[in-house]
């Protein structure tokens, strides 16, 4: 009998765009030399609980493979930025089976073992943020494999109403036309509800939104011999005049492996009408290296005049751009005046693509700007790109202490990542300097939702917030200090409390040029306000903390071991692990030895650009000092995992960087789609995108 196994990682280096929305879906046998086969997906099934600002998602697909032999079936996805797997299931000869959380070594060394005798595993499983690859095996000929995936997330607050996104492209892998898909919703909230609405699917027989009391609506979506075109949006506004304060709890149980200490998250959204906002110095820094080309460019130039648009009598301003060097529309900022604003229309006007990504020099450069030195005005940056560091320094950790030290006048800045692959470096620059950090898909409009971040930021402030939970015994407060946010924007608390019960929680900050304060009382431990998501969100923020320390201080065995244990008791995938199940009961999956450590510094970077390569590329390779003299060697696989050749293998040394061909990798051109070069040295393994556009 087959003893089918599954194994789901989170995918490190994600593709392009359109592989970010679409992903990869195929079969190949087991043995033979026989290729690799599409997949129908035949259904899909997702079921979405809204409870106030967090959301839980189950989806259920069914999947056939055409091949004719016992196959391995592979599924790379995405799922929206903030969301985490916290649970992985699949049907094996009629019952359901789930996966635990493993170190992702041994997960992986326990998957090989199981299958090395059939197959010879050549998939990579490190791919981008927030994507992810699951391998079942084996797998009959001509047969369907069912599985269901959990994810929850905190929902994106923008412009004053959540928004949460279902990411339903991703049914485009199917060749073939689903022949049944449906989505069904469920919406709750403390306050009440204005309007939840369906932006992208009109209301109709197949899309129902329905309005149960004024505190909960559901939505019933589906079709038969459905074709993706869209992602599946849900829009919910609240009534409220005020600031808004709002708390869910999670009380673990005996078969919960959380600890015994309860869960909370608090948040903050400030009133949605306008206030006159304080004068404002203003420097937005945009991108315009090779790969902000064409519509990209075009999409860029209208997003500077809708930031012009906005600027208000009494601020002052600069637009910065960068590529492989340095420009500023004026040396320093300046007033806002019909005549300066007509100056920077013209130089907007005037700006083209080319050169590598120098984000050292153009932080540096913005934050040298003459930033307001009193309290009674606001300094903005926002950092625009669609690409990593690629020229100067690149070094993540570098990059952000220097730009702690170069931001002596608190400026906030807010980043905007166009289309990204990875995009941990720009939420990091945000959080750790008081802004928010906001994703635009490759197909959104890049000038309307530019345009609506600035809007955004240019409301009042709510400085200094502070909440109070009086005589509650709170622990593990992330974050510990809350930053000051917009008027449009909202602020989130998790954390752990002691005994629960009736308390005071009492919100103490600045709004214009009042002293606010807001108070609730709040009952820790309450059935209506019991939501599991919320220890898995803590767990989420507390791992996090531990990842930025990693990539500010490098790897370390304690930090490791310590989101490795975080991700095991709170069933969440990090880089470090994966979900992995095996029903052969006969032969209990017993965990590998595998060695792991001592873990090796990844201290190593490499960088591509321009990157969508349309020619030719650069790749630059940065290594420790302990591996300079050693050898390097640089592969370039497909999305399938098939190495399509060796693009580098030689000595690494101080500056390393080489051209990589696109028209002349392994005797061949390549076609345009996504791959990944993947770089080994000293036991270090190094991931990135390698985009062609032709």
């Amino acid at each position: 009998m087959l003893k089918l196994i599954i194994i789901l990682t989170t995918v490190l280096v994600c593709s392009s765009a359109d592989a970010l929305a679409v992903g990869a879906l195929f079969a190949r046998p087991l043995n033979g030399t026989q290729t690799h086969k599409p997949m129908d997906i035949i259904r899909y099934d997702a079921v979405v609980d809204i409870q106030d600002h967090v959301a839980t998602t189950v989806v259920n697909q069914e999947i056939y493979n055409h091949l004719t032999t016992v196959s391995e079936a592979t599924f790379i996805f995405p799922l929206p930025p903030g969301a985490m797997i916290v649970d992985m299931g699949y049907e094996f000869n009629g019952k359901w089976y789930t996966a635990n959380v493993r170190e992702r070594q041994e997960a992986q060394q326990s998957y090989n073992s199981k299958v090395r005798r059939l197959i010879d595993p050549a998939l990579l499983q490190e791919w981008g943020d927030n994507v992810y690859k699951l391998d079942i095996a084996p797998i009959n000929g001509k047969s369907i494999v069912k599985f269901r995936i959990t994810y929850t997330e905190f929902i994106p607050y923008v412009a004053g109403e959540l928004r949460y996104k279902h990411l339903l492209r991703t049914t485009g892998l199917s060749p073939k036309p689903l022949e049944r898909m449906t989505l069904s919703a469920r919406v709750r909230s403390q306050l009440s509800i204005a309007s939840v609405t369906t932006p992208d699917y009109q209301a109709g027989s197949a899309n129902v939104v329905t309005q149960h009391s004024g505190n909960e609506y559901t939505i019933s979506f589906g079709d038969e011999a459905y074709v993706p075109s869209k992602d599946y949006r849900i829009y919910v506004k609240n009534s409220r005049n005020d600031v808004a304060m709002q708390t869910l709890t999670y009380v673990p149980t005996e078969s919960d492996s959380f600890g015994m200490e309860p869960f909370f998250a608090t948040w903050i959204t400030p009133p949605d009408e306008a206030i006159q906002r304080v004068p404002t110095t203003w420097v937005i820094t945009a991108d315009v290296s090779s790969s902000m080309n064409h519509e990209r460019m075009t999409s860029l130039r209208t997003a500077l005049h809708a930031f012009l648009d906005n600027l208000k009598t009494g601020d002052r301003f600069n637009i910065v751009t960068f590529s492989t060097l340095v420009s500023s529309f004026r040396p320093d900022v300046i007033d806002v005046t019909s005549e300066n604003i007509g100056a920077a229309r013209e130089w907007v006007n005037r700006l083209t693509s080319m050169g590598l990504t120098n984000f050292y020099e153009a932080l540096k450069t913005s934050l040298r700007q003459s930033w307001n030195l009193n309290g009674k005005s606001s300094n903005v940056l926002v950092f625009l790109t669609d690409g990593e560091p690629s020229y100067g320094e690149t070094r993540p950790a570098v990059l952000l202490d220097s730009v702690q030290a170069w931001n002596k006048t608190n400026v906030r800045i807010h980043t905007i990542g166009i289309a990204l692959q990875q995009y941990s470096l720009l939420e990091m620059l945000a959080s750790r300097n008081g802004g928010t950090f906001t994703h635009i898909e490759e197909d959104d409009e890049i000038s309307l939702l530019v345009g609506e971040r600035v809007v955004s930021i240019t409301a009042d402030e709510l400085k200094d917030p502070y909440i109070d939970y009086h005589g509650l015994t709170v622990m593990d407060v992330f974050p510990n200090q809350l930053p000051s946010i917009s008027a449009t924007e909202r602020i989130t608390q998790v954390g752990r409390y002691g005994v629960g019960g009736e308390y005071l929680v009492e919100l103490r900050a600045t709004l214009g040029q009042d002293e606010l304060s807001l108070q609730r009382m709040v009952l820790f431990g309450s059935p209506s306000l019991n939501n599991r998501a919320v220890a898995r969100l803590w767990a989420r923020a507390k791992i996090n903390d531990l990842l930025s320390e990693i990539l500010r201080v490098g790897e370390s065995k304690e930090l490791v071991d310590a989101v490795i244990d975080l991700s095991i008791r709170f069933g969440i995938l990090t880089k470090y692990t994966a979900l992995y199940s095996d029903p052969d009961v006969d032969e209990p999956d017993q965990p590998t030895d595998v060695v792991t450590e001592p873990r090796p510094l990844e201290v190593a970077s490499m960088s591509v650009a321009p990157n969508p390569v349309t020619e030719s590329a650069v790749v630059s390779v940065t290594v420790p000092d302990a591996a300079i003299g050693a050898m390097i060697v640089v592969r370039l696989y497909d999305v399938h995992g098939r190495c399509i050749g060796t693009v580098y293998d030689g000595i690494a040394y101080r500056g390393l960087s080489f051209r990589v061909d696109a028209f002349n990798v392994g005797g061949s051109a390549l076609s345009a789609g996504a791959y990944t070069l993947v770089s080994t040295v000293n036991g270090v393994t190094i991931t990135v995108p390698f985009i062609v556009r032709l």
